[in-house]
């Protein structure tokens, strides 16, 4: 709807705003450029940015951009580079999105938002697009306790648990990553899973397993590394446990990756 709305002109951008006569200023909020839409997404120097840092696997050049319609087209065919776990839904039109919210984020709401924050989040509104449309709604978290191998020691009321394994096909180059959130309370335990594409190793598939985890322990869906990750947390620590105790995300990775494979078959 969005881009609907841009490429007919429907978007109050400055341009837009004083060509109907309302008494606004119609200059960019961040480079007092005139502000026509074309000028938002793709020419001010903020926006420049935000596309110099997309994670795509070609540089996408905004230069010659001077209508919107040019600009869809090859900005829905940049492909992301195989971290970001967005395989099946273009990164470009959330991003035109976030740059539009942070502009009146701005305005309305006095909110500053960084290049690095609106990526991150059209990052992760992409990826929740792509889950509810490929591979289904994230499972809801169960009304009874999630059943999970033994712990070493009990929890304290302030601690939780994540476990995570990977399953990864050769063949597709995809893998089935499954992570387990653990609290003291087991009704507020929480099971997820999720497939990937694009992916190298099954180190790589182990990887994206922990750093999934860690994103729904954040409640916020990061590019940045496992490290930087996890110092959000006051504490952090990682452990090799044997997949005997660790059945339930092993289980969760290998049914994922099956189901993906059976559908790709």
């Amino acid at each position: 709807m969005f881009l609907w709305k841009a490429i007919n002109g429907a978007l109050p951008t400055g341009a837009v705003l004083q060509a109907r006569t309302f008494d606004v200023d119609p200059t960019c909020c961040r480079c007092n450029v005139f502000e026509s839409l074309e000028h938002l997404l793709f020419k001010c120097p903020f926006a420049l940015k935000i596309w110099e840092l997309a994670p795509f696997a070609t540089p996408f050049l905004t230069g010659n951009i001077h209508q919107i319609k040019v600009g869809i087209m090859p900005g829905n065919k940049q492909v992301c580079l195989p971290p970001v776990g967005l395989s099946q839904t273009p990164l470009f039109p959330w991003l035109c999105w976030n740059i539009w919210l942070a502009k009146n984020e701005k305005i309305f709401n006095a909110r500053m938002f960084s290049p690095g924050e609106i990526v991150r989040k059209a990052i992760q509104d992409a990826k929740e697009w792509q889950l509810a449309h490929d591979f289904g709604s994230p499972p809801p978290k169960s009304s009874s306790p999630v059943v999970v191998g033994p712990l070493a020691s009990p929890l304290q009321a302030d601690e939780r648990l994540l476990r995570t394994d990977a399953a990864w096909c050769r063949d597709l180059k995809a893998a089935g990553l499954g992570w387990i959130l653990i609290t003291q309370i087991p009704e507020e335990s929480v099971c997820r899973s999720a497939v990937t594409l694009n992916v190298s190793s099954p180190l790589m598939a182990e990887c994206l397993a922990i750093r999934a985890a860690i994103t729904m322990a954040l409640d916020l869906n990061l590019s940045q590394d496992i490290q930087l990750m996890a110092s959000s947390f006051s504490s952090f620590s990682c452990c090799f446990i044997p997949r005997s105790c660790n059945a339930e995300a092993d289980s969760l990775a290998k049914q994922v990756l099956s189901l993906y494979a059976a559908n790709f078959d």
